[in-house]
């Protein structure tokens, strides 16, 4: 054989070798590329699914709110009439996302500010002098709380 020959023949390898290894470069450098895409797009649909699930978390947030003000509005004038009449009042235990110690926060709430409003009865004055000073919003559990009371005594 000879040594041209040869030198040929090792040279033509190397090309090859050259070209397969180039073509596999590009093949990874393709893949990472690709990769490195969906990386984006998996790290922008995961702030997408954080943006909602926050949200979602304040619609609940606020519906949880709601909810409890709807309570309070909605069983103000039964604790009020259990504490004027002296019965016990019963709590329920089925309502949702108002829990015991919620409802049981609120009527021991009602009868501190019950007791407020009773202290300027004793002291004769009237319901609209007590609704200023202690400086009750129109619409407010509080105008309840005072209106009933002042209603019961009179």
């Amino acid at each position: 054989m000879n040594w041209e020959n040869l030198i040929e023949l090792i040279l033509n390898s190397i090309q090859i070798i050259g070209i397969f290894i180039a073509i596999i470069i590009g093949l990874v450098i393709s893949k990472v590329m690709e990769l490195k895409k969906e990386k984006e797009e998996v790290s922008d649909a995961i702030e997408d699914l954080d943006n909602e699930l926050e949200t979602l978390n304040k619609q609940f947030e606020e519906l949880k709110e709601d909810n409890y003000n709807f309570y309070k509005e909605d069983n103000v004038y039964e604790m009020l009439e259990s504490l004027l009449k002296g019965e016990e009042y019963k709590f329920i235990d089925n309502i949702p996302y108002v829990s015991m110690d919620e409802q049981k926060d609120f009527f021991a709430y009602i009868k501190e500010y019950g007791s407020k409003v009773f202290s300027f009865l004793e002291n004769d004055k009237s319901m609209e002098q007590c609704m200023k000073e202690l400086k009750v919003e129109s619409g407010s559990v509080e105008e309840t709380i005072i209106e009933e009371i002042y209603d019961w005594r009179y």
